[in-house]
């Protein structure tokens, strides 16, 4: 049997020396936004292109209104969120399986204690977290404080509790003053159906859909400089209650232990976060939207329901050092999503996505008084949204016509928001259109540009056949010039879509079973006509060639990654002539600025599937790609990552000269599961120049100095990725996703 015994020592100076019982709980990235350390996996190029991440502590979220009022502090985790009251710690994991929602909720309490403690934050951090949900400005809170710990003052007499977030892991520490009783200590754990210690002397929580394991603590205390380790056990009372036994320790010293929590999940589920755009400011800071699932504050045993979809947009702002400047969430209860975003010069942020309807007919999603739209139309509209620069004020938002999203957006240096998306509506708000009526089929795809307060269009109109155009996710983009022209790029299954004589191409390729091909248009600046469009594309039976984003340079040439599966997809002047395999590779196009012909086009990828999502220039027109490739030989240069992970789909980054004849640098990037590259941004120029990458990723996403895992479970977790060519000194980072504040 183990003992508590005091030992003969001289007296401390200060008479009050702490005995600290140190329990390193929960090794749990803030948010889903651990900064680490992305692993360098390649063995031969290391010292070329570089990709570094830094550490950020976790984050305590006080509750200023945008959770349960019995929240004091709340820290998400990837997949499960931690609610601070006076009485307990809740740690609430949530997944969905065949469209339920299933929920464990483990709670922790301590058995004795005072009901009512001092909970304050400490360590105060630069973050701030800005929550606009809802129609009612009465119910958003902005501003509101983060910290890198909390304090339970008096949790026990003579006894504390402090909970910080350390590179990636959250410690709890018990400070127990002289002459109080660490025995008083008991852990009780409700919602678990069973405890039990491991032969290793772990604790192991078990609940109905996961399981809670604590490692065998660590305990020593320093004394003299030296570690002198002290024996300890934990003590499984009744009722899930758990308290800890300890050996010879000397009473006027500090006292620490270690063990480790964290959540294992059985069920896999299809919660989504995904980051899906990105862009920079002038001065470098990086801005990037997305979805996150959210959770609720519960307060009942595990539950099941049906899943209504519950998911927010979000808007997380960086420094160029990975440092979050905001993170700011729109939505409702019903899903809301972020597809598109850019920023202007003085740092606002304008947001496009999809908002969809509340259950009861009610408009959840937050917009401004004297806004264009400010009701839905049908059960989902297009939004646009001008954040000011510190995320914690709406300029303006607005929805924009019914069945209908926002895909992409771009902004001219006038502050002008141009949008694309797609709609099914016969009646989609149009001004001054090109194309005055609903083309036909599935849905068409739009072109609209704001005025400057979001209060009116300058010009609206669809853009389509009499087939669908750009009916997935975040498909189709959008790019304008310094005259104020928009160019768009998106995919089109209609012969008649919209096209301009002496264009490239003016016939839809494509075989009989489903012909297929990109477009790229170029609007005039009132909207009302086209200065060119064109099919792009070869000749395959089905699901041949799209269009996914589009960049334009200072002369007004075109830039634009797509699919293709066709073997006779146009090319010029290619860097690879020849799609490689029988499968689906990227493709990179350039346009001449009369849209009449190529000035080059090439395929990029190896003998399996191969996706481009995300294009980007940087000051001196090099050419920025991304998206997820299967293909183990998949084309690297100096690559930061040279082979394809486990044999699953991976992100690939490459830059190319603004001729499209050569690799700069190519990489693959990922774990031993599927992850995937959606958007790229390119800010500086010369050896300077970096690019920032978005997406989503599984569980085994390289990376290092983490706790643990930083992966939260169900289908993908989002991220972002910083990227600097080899002479750069830029300080480079990469952060876990979604970035979220629940």
């Amino acid at each position: 049997m183990l003992s508590s015994q005091s030992m003969q020592t001289k007296q401390l100076n200060n008479g009050l020396r702490r005995l600290i019982l140190a329990l390193l709980a929960l090794g749990v990235v803030w948010l889903g936004l651990m900064l680490a350390s992305i692993m360098k996996v390649s063995r031969s190029a290391l010292n070329t292109t570089q990709l570094q991440m830094t550490t950020q502590s976790l984050s305590f979220v006080a509750n200023a209104g945008q959770a349960d009022p019995a929240v004091q502090f709340q820290l998400h985790r990837d997949g499960q969120t931690l609610y601070f009251t006076a009485d307990e710690i809740q740690f609430v994991t949530t997944q969905s399986k065949d469209e339920i929602l299933i929920s464990d909720i483990v709670r922790l309490s301590f058995a004795g204690a005072n009901d009512d403690p001092d909970v304050q934050g400490l360590d105060p951090l630069p973050g701030i977290a800005n929550f606009f949900r809802g129609s009612d400005p009465a119910g958003w809170q902005t501003n509101v404080p983060t910290y890198g710990g909390i304090i339970y003052t008096d949790l026990y007499p003579g006894i504390d509790l402090v909970y910080r977030g350390t590179e990636g892991q959250l410690k709890s520490e018990f400070l127990v003053a002289p002459g109080a009783d660490p025995t008083q200590i008991k852990m009780t754990y409700h919602g678990v159906e069973q405890t039990s210690l491991r032969s290793d002397g772990a604790l192991a929580l078990r609940s109905p859909h996961s399981e809670l394991v604590e490692t065998t603590p660590v305990v020593y205390q320093e004394i003299g400089g030296q570690r002198v380790p002290v024996e300890a056990r934990y003590v499984l009372l009744e009722n899930h209650q758990v308290g800890f036994e300890l050996g010879q320790y000397n009473a006027v010293y500090p006292l620490v232990i270690d063990p480790t929590l964290g959540f294992s999940s059985y069920l896999g589920g299809n919660k989504v976060d995904i980051a899906w755009d990105v862009t920079v400011d002038k001065n470098g800071n990086v801005y990037v939207v997305g979805e996150t699932d959210s959770d609720n504050f519960v307060t009942k045993n595990p539950f099941q329901s049906n899943f209504k979809g519950t998911k927010d947009a979000f808007v997380a702002k960086f420094n160029p050092n990975g440092t979050r400047l905001y993170t700011t969430y729109l939505g409702g209860n019903n899903l809301d999503v972020a597809y598109g975003i850019v920023v202007d010069n003085s740092g606002n942020a304008y947001v496009t996505g999809q908002a969809s309807i509340n259950t009861g007919g009610v408009d959840p999603f937050p917009t401004t008084s004297g806004a264009y739209q400010t009701t839905i139309t049908g059960g989902y509209s297009a939004f646009v949204t001008k954040l000011n620069p510190n995320g914690n004020g709406l300029v303006y938002s607005t929805f924009l016509g019914g069945s209908a999203a926002g895909t992409d957006i771009a902004l001219d240096s006038s502050g002008y928001a141009y949008i694309i998306g797609r709609t099914a509506s016969t009646s989609f708000p149009l001004k001054n259109p090109f194309q005055n009526s609903y083309g036909g089929g599935l849905q068409d795809a739009f072109v609209t540009k704001f005025n400057q307060n979001g209060t009116d269009l300058v010009y609206s109109t669809y853009l389509g056949g009499d087939d669908r155009e750009i009916s997935g996710f975040k498909e189709g983009g959008i790019a304008v010039d310094s005259a104020g022209h928009a160019y768009v790029t998106g995919y089109t299954w209609s012969d008649d879509f919209p096209t301009t004589s002496g264009a490239f191409d003016t016939t839809l390729s494509g075989g009989s079973s489903q012909p297929e091909d990109a477009f790229v248009t170029k609007l005039s600046v009132d909207g009302g006509s086209l200065v060119y469009s064109t099919y792009l594309g070869g000749n395959e039976p089905i699901l041949t060639d799209r269009g996914q984003d589009i960049a334009v340079d200072a002369a007004g040439r075109a830039y634009v990654i797509g699919t293709t599966s066709a073997e006779d997809f146009p090319t010029r002047n290619a860097f690879q002539s020849e799609r490689n395999g029988n499968y689906i590779d990227a493709f990179i196009t350039k346009l001449n600025a009369a849209g009449n012909d190529l000035i080059f086009s090439t395929y990029l990828g190896g003998s399996f599937t191969d996706y481009g999502y995300g294009i980007a220039l940087d000051d001196d027109a090099n050419i920025y790609v991304t998206g997820q490739t299967s293909s183990s030989d998949f084309p690297t240069k100096r690559p930061l990552q040279d082979e394809l992970n486990a044999f699953q789909p991976d992100v690939f980054i490459a830059k190319l000269p603004a001729n499209g004849a050569s690799l700069i640098y190519s990489t693959y990037l990922g774990g031993a599961n599927s992850d995937e590259g959606r958007a790229i941004a390119a800010f500086g120029s010369g050896d300077e120049a970096v690019a920032y990458v978005v997406g989503k990723a599984k569980d085994t996403f390289p990376v290092q100095n983490a706790a643990q895992s930083t992966y939260g479970g169900d289908v993908s977790d989002g991220f972002i990725t910083k990227i600097s060519d080899p002479a750069s000194n830029t300080t480079n980072f990469g952060v876990y996703l979604p970035l979220v504040i629940k």
